[in-house]
């Protein structure tokens, strides 16, 4: 039986040559591959059958010299409040220990549609455009900006 907890445990093998994006993974579970991708390109997703799989925004923000505690008092006295107010779920936020001009956030959305359609909604809107948009361009080196679309593993803790 399968450890769903300590899937370091499992075996994965094709089911057969030419059955490229299928897996068998025990003798009662199958997994396949949700995005297919070549050989040469390490993001494959697996998902199991009745899984639900969350896509994350793992953002990182370039800040601009000396301005770090005005950025975190935006971020967190205004920004994250609101972006959850609209139904987007922030996980972590952080800054880099040897870098005082560098941010991270992590936002989730159920999937790829829910994150396209929030961050149009957010965006797009006339209280981000006047309350939100210029104070961040003052703030951040905006062109800097580095977002990754990223899944968790199956031991990972954020789900």
């Amino acid at each position: 039986m399968i450890d769903r907890y300590n899937p370091w445990r499992i075996d994965i093998s094709p089911l057969s040559m030419s059955d490229k994006y299928s897996w068998q993974v025990s003798p009662t579970l199958k997994c396949s591959v949700v995005n297919q991708c070549s050989t040469n390109d390490l993001s494959m997703k697996f998902k199991f059958p009745g899984e639900h799989m969350a896509l994350f925004e793992l953002r990182q923000y370039k800040v601009r010299d000396g301005k770090m505690e005005e950025w975190l008092e935006l971020m967190e006295g205004k920004i994250i409040p609101y972006v959850i107010s609209k139904g987007v779920a922030v996980t972590a936020s952080f800054c880099a220990e040897d870098d005082d001009t560098k941010y991270f956030w992590i936002r989730r959305f159920n999937d790829e549609v829910d994150r396209v359609e929030r961050n149009a909604e957010l965006n797009e809107s006339e209280y981000w455009q006047t309350n939100f948009k210029p104070r961040i361009r003052e703030l951040l080196v905006v062109e800097e900006a580095v977002i990754n679309r990223v899944v968790p593993t199956r031991v990972s803790p954020m789900q």
